[in-house]
């Protein structure tokens, strides 16, 4: 986005822009004048560093694209709507959660609620076996999520337990689409592992559902779930309890499955793309800009 700003501040009128915000955010227990201090120095020197790419591209791009850039993006993304709003160009951000709306209005930033939609591309069922007892999906380059999937690895393949990883890595590969959807429709449990405890699951809790595929989940916090309810539409365990519940539902065929129904009927006739633009278009127009 940083680009598109650098765009919008050179045209004669820019209408107000709403963002519908799918990134996860800063740390919520730090001061909202320390983050914001820092969010818009990262957002200035990528700013800065794309202007210099118009001269020097190879060096923009090693430094943009490392590693320890990168792992700052959720400052750049809160610097980015700081930037917006203090330009006049922001009229409202979209968030799924308690947890990202409280954070958002904390900086003083216009912030509301719309739950995630479905959309037909994240999957459907398709009545495959499900000989994958536990699947997990998503990337593993943060040092969290990576300990906690490498200790759960090893005690599941000691029990026989078939645990498939595809985080994006050379060893494990990817999964998108049609493969993805397949991948899930063969899974009996997907797994969540936060990158951060705060954040916010609803796009696995997403996916899980239309591919009848049951969600097992770390413990969350209660603003984070969405419209999405425990023991419900998904299962939540400590770490301490995951191999535990994992061991439980892959034995409890017929719960594992009422579950899974649940989460895939609400998904698909409530949660839908159709009733989130709905929602957001009602919201914005209601708001005077």
């Amino acid at each position: 986005m940083v680009n598109e700003i650098r765009r919008l501040q050179h045209l004669d009128f820019v209408p107000p822009l709403i963002v519908w915000f799918t990134e996860q955010v800063p740390p919520p227990m730090y001061s909202p004048r320390y983050l914001s201090m820092i969010a818009k120095l990262r957002f200035r020197l990528e700013y800065s560093l794309r202007q210099l790419g118009d001269k020097s591209p190879r060096l923009t791009k090693y430094i943009i694209s490392s590693d320890l850039f990168t792992r700052m993006g959720r400052l750049r993304a809160l610097g980015e709507m700081l930037t917006l709003h203090k330009q006049g160009l922001l009229h409202q951000i979209f968030v799924f959660t308690d947890t990202n709306n409280r954070f958002f209005q904390s900086y003083k930033l216009p912030s509301h609620i719309v739950p995630m939609g479905y959309h037909p591309q994240f999957g459907e069922l398709r009545h495959q076996t499900r000989d994958i007892d536990v699947l997990f999906l998503g990337s593993t380059r943060d040092r969290r999520r990576k300990k906690i999937l490498l200790n759960l690895e090893q005690v599941l393949l000691a029990k026989g337990i078939r645990f498939v990883i595809k985080d994006g890595s050379p060893e494990r590969g990817y999964a998108f689409g049609s493969e993805r959807t397949s991948l899930l429709n063969r899974s009996k449990i997907m797994l969540n592992i936060m990158r951060q405890p705060w954040d916010d699951p609803v796009f696995r809790l997403i996916l899980a559902a239309p591919n009848g595929a049951m969600c097992l989940s770390e413990t969350l916090l209660p603003t984070s779930m969405g419209l999405f309810q425990e023991n419900e539409h998904f299962v939540m365990a400590s770490l301490s309890q995951m191999v535990r519940a994992i061991e439980y539902y892959l034995t409890h065929d017929s719960l594992r499955n009422q579950i899974a129904m649940k989460a895939h009927e609400l998904v698909t006739t409530k949660l839908t793309m159709t009733n989130m633009a709905k929602q957001i278009i009602q919201i914005a127009t209601d708001s005077p800009i």
